[in-house]
């Protein structure tokens, strides 16, 4: 049964799923701005105040990607931004593990992907976050099955792209 706090995620996963086959860069740009945005509601809605927090760095990513600057400036605005980000989540014990260290990590490098659009940060973020997900879904939150299946198939999505480039 689908809780309905995580529709929107759910929407938000399959617009960020979208945002990787689709060939105009302005329209991913944009779906990967609105994708964050449901995932980020379902954790507002969900209140887990770690994937609040770090979705704050990803959105940052999905901005900044829409700023005329070159790749290296828009890259440090999600890294400027995790800094008070995971400061917060620190005071707070919620980075006090190694797996909460390990997510935060890993979002802040898919959010550096999403601002430079790298398909390189796009692989490397996502498969890291999806491990992230795994763990914290065995652990027992169930709506990180959302950023699981999201991330695994955002990666195989990437890293095929990236497996057809060097045959290119």
């Amino acid at each position: 049964m689908i809780k309905k706090s995580t529709i929107p995620g759910i929407v938000g996963m399959v617009l960020t799923l979208g945002a990787i086959i689709c060939p105009d860069p302005q329209l991913q740009r944009w779906l990967f701005l609105i994708g964050a945005f449901g995932t980020s509601i379902t954790a507002v809605i969900e209140r887990h105040k770690m994937f609040i927090g770090l979705q704050m760095i990803v959105l940052t990513g999905s901005l900044a990607a829409f700023l005329p600057l070159p790749a290296s400036a828009r890259a440090f605005l999600p890294l400027a931004v995790s800094i008070p980000v995971l400061f917060i989540l620190a005071s707070r014990q919620m980075l006090s593990t190694s797996n909460a260290r390990f997510g935060a990590l890993a979002l802040v490098i898919l959010s550096v992907g999403y601002a430079t659009q790298s398909d390189i940060g796009f692989f490397i973020g996502g498969g890291l976050v999806s491990l992230y997900s795994a763990i914290e879904f065995r652990n027992g939150y169930k709506p990180a099955l959302i950023w699981l299946v999201l991330n695994l198939s955002f990666t195989c999505f990437v890293g095929v792209k990236l497996a057809l480039a060097l045959f290119d």
